[in-house]
Order: structure tokens, then sequence, then C-alpha cells
């Protein structure tokens, strides 16, 4: 439990303010009362005593409507309340009201800080934790803090060493199968999430929230080092190490380390010139994912990043920014030996061969 002194969640819950729990269980004779017109309608019976025959219905005939119904074939037993699409099963009406959200999508419970947005308070009252620095989960082994006690025990598994479930692709390794089985998604063309501004497609629903800040400008993660801001909240923890000069990560063949375990996982490609990542078009594979993103547009023919000085358009932001020089002038590579600056790293290159022959 934690006092109003950590965070007041007063101006972030938008909905159902003042109640534990939603307004469409109360026991109400008018339809408003109620989210689900299948809700009202179990409810009345408890007036009348009425017990009407329920018929059965396909998945292609359910509607929200329809989905809170009585279990037919056990009105007594403990779970007596089906939902008619999937047939899952619930002891309390409340539950089944809570579960049906899942099929329709509704969310109703919005953070006013982030934007986002769930199908349950409880969960919208934890989320809140996130933009506070109350974390009362610590680590026995390392000290280390969380705010959720999920994320406690999955990071108790770094010390443990049970991360069982390996992908055969990258080695990276998860603690549990339905984790890998989402990892699974990042090495196929499987994204079926859209962004409704630009149609860009992702794999992951959560990649898709964050992408969707980049259109809002929206920075809610804030460094109370340097008050820089971020979109994400893995983001500002990787940033802060900055701070901390911390990099847990080292490499067991050149002891290189790294501030992310994914950054030291691409760095061990070097040493074992692994490319597990393949263009589907030409079978081209490369060791790292951002670069069969940018291999791709090649086929595509995409051109994202665009100059605001002349409009001219390119596959990458490091191409954009070698680019932008050309406007400004500025010359950031030089020569050891003669001291002759460039625009590129590609023609200092160059330009070293000459020398290298001179010898």
């Amino acid at each position: 439990d934690m006092s109003g002194e950590d965070f007041s969640l007063a101006s972030a819950l938008t909905s159902n303010e003042t109640s534990e729990e939603p307004d469409f269980y109360d026991v109400s004779t008018s339809n408003e009362g109620f989210l689900h017109t299948g809700i009202l309608t179990t409810n009345n019976f408890s007036h009348t005593g009425e017990k009407p025959d329920f018929c059965d219905m396909s998945n292609e005939d359910v509607s929200e409507t329809t989905a809170l119904t009585p279990n037919n074939s056990s009105q007594t037993s403990e779970k007596s309340f089906a939902c008619n699409i999937c047939n899952k099963s619930f002891s309390q009406r409340s539950n089944l009201a809570k579960h049906v959200v899942v099929h329709t999508g509704e969310k109703p419970y919005r953070c006013n800080l982030c934007t986002k947005s769930y199908t349950q308070k409880s969960n919208l009252t934890k989320h809140m934790v996130v933009h506070t620095n109350y974390k009362p989960y610590a680590c026995n082994i390392c000290n280390k803090r969380f705010a959720m006690k999920y994320k406690l025990t999955a990071h108790s598994f770094r010390h443990t060493g049970d991360m069982q479930y390996t992908c055969t692709k990258c080695n990276v390794s998860f603690s549990h199968k339905h984790h890998l089985t989402a990892h699974n998604i990042l090495h196929s063309d499987v994204k079926p999430f859209s962004c409704n501004i630009c149609n860009k497609r992702f794999s992951h629903k959560y990649r898709l929230t964050a992408h969707n800040l980049v259109h809002t400008g929206e920075k809610p993660f804030t460094c109370n080092v340097c008050n820089a801001s971020f979109s994400q909240k893995s983001i500002l923890t990787t940033h802060c190490l900055i701070h901390t000069g911390e990099k847990r990560f080292s490499c067991s063949i050149c002891n290189k380390s790294f501030t992310q375990k994914a950054s030291l996982i691409t760095h061990n490609y070097v040493h074992t010139g692994e490319k597990p990542f393949s263009c589907a078009v030409c079978n081209k594979n490369f060791s790292r994912k951002y670069q069969l993103t940018i291999h791709r547009r090649i086929h595509t023919g995409e051109k994202p990043y665009s100059c605001n000085l002349c409009g001219k358009t390119f596959s990458s932001r490091s191409h954009l920014v070698t680019h932008t020089l050309v406007h400004t002038g500025e010359k950031p590579f030089s020569c050891e030996i003669c001291n002759k600056r460039f625009s590129r790293k590609y023609d200092l290159t160059i330009h070293s061969a000459v020398h290298a022959g001179e010898t």
C-alpha cells in the first residue's frame, strides 16, 4: 500500500473515480447502469426470478451484447458464468464482465500522464507507479529495486541462470516460453500492428504504442539528473547509464563491456560471424536487425528521411546526417597525416590510401 505522499492518482484516473468497481456492475432496473446488454438481462432475472432458456450461439453470431450469459450446463457449479465467445467460465458475474473486454478491446481506464489505457482500474493503479520513483521490491542479491513484483521475479532469473527457453536464431534466452514466442516475431516479417497516421507496421503492439509518441511529440519519462525527456521508459533507463557509467554486460572473449545485454549479443556476432537476420527477397544475411531494415528499403524504394533544406530523401538517418554536412560545410573527419578534412568517413578512408601508397 502507498500513502498519498508517494503520488496522487486523482488526476490520472479518468474513468470511475469515485467507486472501486465500474458503474456497470450496479444493480438497476434501467439499462443505463450497465455497459453490456447481457449484464442487464441476466441481472434482471435476479429480481423477477425468471429462468429463461439460453440458446447456444456460434462465434460468428456472438456480439458484445450476447457475451455475458449464465453457463447453461451448470447453474449451481462453482463457475456458473460462461463467456459465449471463448467459453471460459467464472464464478462471479463481475469477473465475467471484466473478461469480456478482452474480446471487445475496450480500455476505459486511461493514464493522464502517458495516455496508456487499461481494461481494469487495478491495472491502471499499478501502472501509475511507473511515473514515480516508488520501488518497493528489492532484489536480495544485488539490491536493485523495482516498482512491480513481476519485474523483480524476471530480474531474479539473471542471478539464478534459469533461462531455459532459447531462440535458435540469435541465442537469446528467456525464462518463460511466451517471451520466446513474442521474441520470435522479430525474426519474421509478421507485423500485424499498423500506425493509422503513417502506416508504418510493427511486430508488437507496445512498439506501435511507443511509435505513436513520434507523432504526438510526447516524452513522459524524464531523467532526474539532467532533465532529458524520452518517449519510452526503456530509453530513459539506458540513458541513465551515461551518468552512472555502469556497463554490466561483458564479452567473455575480448572483455568489451556494454550497458545493454542486447548490445553484447549483437557484439558477439563479430566473433562468431553469425548473421541471423535474412532478407526475404534476396536472402542476403545481416548480423544486426537495423541493417536488414535499411537493406529492405533497396527493394521497396522507401526513403523516409528527408532533408528540410533541399527536400532530398534518404533510406537511412545516417545518410541524411552525412548529407546535411553539404549544407553546413562541416568536415568532422580529419587525416592524421596531413590534416586534410572530409565531410564523410568514406572519403577519409579513400584519401588515407594515398598516404599508404607513399610508404
